[in-house]
């Protein structure tokens, strides 16, 4: 299982990746989580200085910004193990 996880304190861009994401994975119907993540400590353990911010499986994709939907997409689609 893919595991997505969206760091931020609740800015309006970090409440936008989030639903960016639970979007980008229904619309795959990938086999994923995704975590919301609010704690500033967290953000420094996982080398993230601005947010949003976004770690997919352990690597961070982005911070500072939000990323292109198709580009999200590709990333979801790239992480997740094929089915079947």
């Amino acid at each position: 299982m893919t595991e997505i996880i969206v760091l931020g304190p609740g800015c309006p861009k970090c409440i936008r990746l989030e639903e960016m994401c639970n979007e980008a994975v229904t619309k795959l119907q990938a086999e994923a989580t995704v975590q919301k993540v609010m704690d500033p400590d967290e953000f420094t353990k996982h080398g993230v200085w601005l947010t949003p911010a976004l770690i997919i499986n352990g690597t961070l994709k982005v911070q500072g910004k939000l990323p292109v939907p198709t580009t999200l997409e590709q990333w979801i689609r790239t992480a997740t193990p094929a089915k079947g």
